[in-house]
């Protein structure tokens, strides 16, 4: 599921990242905050996966 999921009341379309892609960065700081150092961590390079969500009006209309 995309945080971009929940387009605002009245809105057409949300872009967002992806929730996996954020959960898993949290994992990282979640690590560092438990102790582990950072040196000792993977390096991980960031994907950028966004998603976009556009209602069902929205597509209608605009093909």
């Amino acid at each position: 599921m995309s945080l971009a999921a929940a387009v605002p009341p009245g809105g057409q379309a949300s872009y967002g990242p992806d929730a996996a892609d954020v959960a898993a960065r949290g994992a990282c700081v979640d690590r560092i905050l438990r102790g582990e150092r950072p040196a000792d961590l993977p390096v991980q390079a960031p994907d950028h996966q966004s998603r976009l969500i556009a209602t069902a009006q929205a597509v209608k209309r605009n093909g």
